[in-house]
């Protein structure tokens, strides 16, 4: 994972990062990666539940995505969308008998993901790139660049994959 090693570098790339959606002071007296990182799933976790609280009165686009091979059952898309764009896009996951059991649940901000919680894993985006990989209980997973690159890209394709159903590309 790039991260800088002096907090007070940290601060300032992610104040910059995050200045309009965190405000300055959420990382004011950060004095370890491992602070920051706290403070940051936090802030995460304040978002979305703000969002969730802004989304619960509006009816979202449902949609079901065509039977995939191996499935039961085809997928059921459900995305919530404020001012022509998609804030929150949820899509029914197989269990290992193929049944749609689980969710996995993606987050937008303007045209870039935000946050995904898919069954096993969450992941936190920066600035349109994933930065964060923590597990379902929100702790931190050490991952290198190269793996986090590649998640970023294998989420994005997902999500424009479900959204492109959404938009006419069935």
């Amino acid at each position: 994972m790039k991260k800088l090693q002096h907090s007070g570098i940290l601060f300032s790339v992610f104040a910059l990062a995050w200045g309009p959606l965190l405000g300055q002071t959420d990382f004011e007296g950060v004095n370890s990666e491992a602070e920051l990182d706290v403070r940051v799933v936090q802030r995460v976790q304040e978002i979305i539940s703000s969002t969730e609280e802004r989304l619960a009165s509006q009816e979202p686009i449902v949609d079901t995505y065509p039977l995939e091979e191996g499935l039961k059952e085809p997928r059921t898309m459900k995305l919530w969308m404020e001012n022509e764009k998609a804030v929150k896009l949820t899509v029914s996951e197989p269990d290992e008998n193929g049944e749609m059991a689980r969710t996995s649940t993606f987050y937008f901000g303007g045209p870039d993901l935000f946050f995904v919680a898919q069954p096993f894993s969450r992941f936190i985006f920066i600035e349109g790139r994933l930065e964060y990989w923590l597990d379902e209980d929100m702790n931190v997973i050490p991952a290198t660049a190269e793996l986090l690159g590649e998640r970023e890209g294998l989420l994005y394709d997902e999500a424009n994959r479900y959204l492109g159903w959404f938009f006419g590309e069935k």
